[in-house]
């Protein structure tokens, strides 16, 4: 009910239901339907502007799946993946990469097509703000063929609106136009997500005015909805077409909106995903959040001195933190030594599933997307 109910828009009523589900769950001792509820409350509450109680929710419940060995049991790919979207919101990607590498490789052991899809978009968008291109188009083919494999429009539809951003990111806005022109035309048949990225088309397209006028559209659905996270994007878009339009003034009202919102709760990335557009606009209004702005500056600098490969140079070695096992390092080797999963399966007497775990661990904890990424950023590191 729950599901039906944020599917078709009633979303204060979907928080309600799925809060009784949580309750009910843990009563019982169901914790499957419990950590699966609990991951699509988090990202409603990500949507209605509570970031901080939907990352306090999710590392609550990680802790609680473990095995004897510290390991995530598969059901707590529920909470992995929504805590690795929040802490990519927070723009701690380094656990951002982590949570969502582990939370997506124990959702495919279920075979939970949504969550997975879900952790797939955040980390193709995390590969692109490292610079990490390649990888970035890596996700993305994964994640088409898992959509075209479950044969759900709405999925594969997912699946469209992210190769579009990604194309939109490369400046590719021919391509991007021709990705997003199977939509539904009216903005109501359409996702959040097919919105803002068509929103983001228009303006690359020169297009500001209907770009305004589409973004007013959104702003009315999530306004009856609640949905104060998701406006923080739809004032930042806004602010861009304000701008293109020369319309300081309102472009100035768009931002301080976005930055009322966004302050308190920590949601950094929507500023830093759009780009350098936004920083000559910041300094103006850091009055509202000193703090907070400071920081925002602070990360575009970065963003704009440091090339691609030093930003990923950097989250990697942050990653360090979690460090390889010894297991994952023995992996590590066998890769090197150029073994296929199954080999190193048969070499190790493990599963061939248990080797795919481990190297999605192995690649959260490095940042890399591929087995090729892996072995030369251990040797870069001297781990193997």
């Amino acid at each position: 009910m729950g599901q039906a109910q944020r599917l078709v828009g009633d979303r204060q009523a979907a928080l309600h239901t799925l809060r009784q589900t949580i309750a009910l769950g843990q009563r019982l001792g169901h914790y499957l339907p419990t950590l699966e509820a609990l991951g699509y409350l988090a990202l409603l509450l990500y949507q209605q502007g509570k970031l901080r109680e939907a990352i306090r929710s999710c590392e609550q419940a990680a802790c609680q799946f473990m095995d004897a060995h510290g390991h995530p049991l598969p059901v707590a790919g529920f909470i992995y993946v929504p805590l690795g979207m929040l802490y990519y919101e927070i723009n701690d990607l380094p656990r951002a990469a982590y949570h969502l590498t582990t939370g997506i490789a124990l959702c495919q052991q279920m075979g939970t097509v949504y969550a997975t899809l879900a952790g797939q978009r955040t980390l193709l968008k995390l590969h692109a703000a490292q610079g990490e291109l390649e990888a970035a188009w890596e996700v993305l083919a994964a994640a088409r063929e898992l959509a075209e494999r479950s044969e759900n429009q709405r999925r594969i539809r997912t699946v469209t609106a992210m190769r579009a951003e990604l194309q939109l990111r490369q400046g590719h806005t021919a391509a991007a136009a021709a990705t997003l022109s199977a939509l539904p035309a009216a903005a109501a048949a359409r996702s959040e997500q097919e919105n803002l990225t068509s929103a983001r088309l228009l303006l690359a397209q020169d297009q500001p005015q209907a770009a305004a006028a589409l973004l007013q559209q959104i702003e009315g659905f999530a306004r009856q909805q609640g949905r104060e996270g998701s406006l923080i994007a739809i004032y930042l878009l806004q602010t861009l077409a304000q701008q293109a339009l020369q319309q300081p003034e309102a472009a100035r009202a768009y931002l301080e909106q976005a930055l009322c919102l966004a302050a308190p709760e920590g949601y950094r990335r929507p500023f830093l995903d759009e780009g350098t557009a936004i920083v000559a606009l910041l300094p103006r209004s850091q009055h509202l959040a000193p703090a907070f702005v400071a920081g925002l500056l602070e990360g575009f600098s970065k963003q704009a001195h440091g090339t691609p490969a030093a930003v990923a140079s950097a989250a990697r070695k942050q990653l360090l933190l979690e460090p390889l096992s010894e297991t994952q390092r023995t992996i590590l080797r066998l890769v090197a030594d150029g073994l296929s999963n199954r080999n190193i399966a048969a070499r190790l007497a493990i599963t061939e599933g248990t080797t795919k775990w481990h190297l999605n661990q192995i690649y959260g904890k490095l940042s890399v997307g591929s087995r090729t990424q892996a072995v030369a950023q251990a040797r870069q590191l001297n781990l193997i």
